[in-house]
């Protein structure tokens, strides 16, 4: 999914039941294997308790990402937000 070099929004499911979005752009990375898998996303987001995007929290600088932390990791066009 990375080395295509498309950026991405991020739904991150984590194995709490928390959820937060992600946006994965030109300034964000992901370890490759053989490290663990994690992320950083240049924004995080708010989402609405149907998983909807609806606010770029202006606090951070970004998030990095334990995948191991998470049940499911959505990648979603950039039209589909």
């Amino acid at each position: 999914v990375f080395s295509k070099g498309e950026t991405y929004w991020i739904r991150f499911h984590f194995k709490s039941g928390e959820k937060v979005g992600g946006y994965y752009g030109t300034k964000s990375f992901a370890s490759a294997y053989p490290q663990s898998p994690e992320l950083y996303v240049q924004e995080l987001w708010r989402l609405d308790k149907d998983g909807r995007f609806m606010e770029k929290d202006k606090r951070t600088a970004g998030g990095y990402i334990k995948v191991e932390d998470c049940r499911m990791v959505e990648f979603l066009a950039e039209e589909e937000k």
